[in-house]
């Protein structure tokens, strides 16, 4: 050395781009700042011809993990996203460590469970000199995803000091249900028509999200106009009785289904309206009756919703002279 500057290492003289971040100091301790993978090796302190200190000196290089599912790739920075999967289909799974040292281990985990070694294949690929002297490893696989949601886990675990990373991905299985809608009904029974009369006939392809992951809806039950509770009287002037039911943002659907009375009316309009937020949706239903009595009540029944079977009840009554809520 000289003046505190190393000249050599590894018997070989250094280029002034090493020299820079390199001294040694008065109690022979070599201070290297930063450390690159190119300082790696022997160290021997000489003083005059003397060997003062020798040392070795091993570089370790964390990974970057990557995964990528079906081409899409995703790291530590863009994990926790949702991918979705046609159910019964294989995915494609890449595990990649890149610029490693030493090699990582990696491992995927399905649901957060570790695949038995004959599901994968393991390649471990060593970068030459140029590329720095680090390891890529690499775990493919293809699988059939067990779960209606779950996750995909692209690990690697901690080794000599380097700590493990993973890189999760969210998925959830979907498919299509078809149906059939005849003059904009949808059933699965006959529809008659008349003799020459035009059908206009519409096939539909509905996106199913097969989830475990349940919402409830917020029931809503209306008579003539009256937004009603759980208990609400409704008076009316009239015979006729309008009343409408909705279920929004229901996760999985929901059937709405009428009672007057406690007993329950078949045939009832129980239709789809829409897409809610958050992969949700929306139902309605409607009823329009001729009470045979001057009193009693209504009720709106949900079915399927993940609370049990739950219903909003509202009592009338027909006085004939005027129409008041309590």
């Amino acid at each position: 050395m000289k003046e505190n500057r190393v000249l050599s290492i590894n018997t070989i003289m250094l280029r002034d781009q090493y020299v820079w971040n390199m001294n040694v100091f008065s109690n022979y301790s070599l201070y290297i700042s930063p450390v690159t993978i190119d300082h790696e090796g022997f160290y021997q302190c000489v003083n005059g011809y003397e060997i003062a200190t020798e040392h070795i000196l091993v570089v370790q290089v964390p990974p970057r993990i990557v995964m990528s599912i079906n081409g899409s790739e995703y790291n530590t920075s863009t994990q926790d996203k949702t991918l979705y999967v046609w159910t019964g289909k294989e995915v494609f799974v890449s595990c990649k460590a890149s610029g490693a040292k030493p090699a990582a281990n990696l491992t995927i985990l399905i649901n957060n469970k570790r695949l038995n070694p004959s599901q994968a294949d393991t390649v471990i690929l060593v970068r030459n000199i140029k590329e720095n002297r680090t390891f890529d490893s690499v775990v493919d696989m293809k699988i059939r995803l067990p779960e209606r949601i779950g996750n995909i886990i692209c690990a690697s675990s901690g080794q000599d000091g380097i700590p493990g990373q993973e890189v999760t991905v969210h998925y959830q299985n979907i498919s299509f249900d078809l149906f059939l809608t005849l003059n904009g009904q949808q059933s699965d029974d006959v529809i008659y028509v008349d003799d020459k009369d035009e059908i206009l006939a519409e096939c539909y392809a509905e996106e199913i999200m097969l989830s475990i992951v349940k919402v409830a809806p917020k029931v809503r039950l209306m008579i003539n106009g009256h937004d009603c509770k759980n208990g609400t009287l409704i008076t009316s002037q009239h015979e006729v009785i309008g009343a409408i039911c909705h279920a929004i943002g229901a996760r999985p659907d929901v059937q709405l289904k009428w009672s007057v009375n406690d007993e329950f009316i078949e045939g009832t309009n129980n239709v789809y309206n829409r897409r809610g937020s958050n992969m949700t949706k929306d139902f309605i239903t409607t009823l329009s009756i001729r009470p045979k009595e001057n009193k009693g009540d209504i009720t709106c029944h949900v079915k399927g919703h993940p609370a049990g079977n739950t219903y909003l009840r509202a009592e009338y009554r027909i006085n004939g002279e005027q129409l008041y809520t309590l």
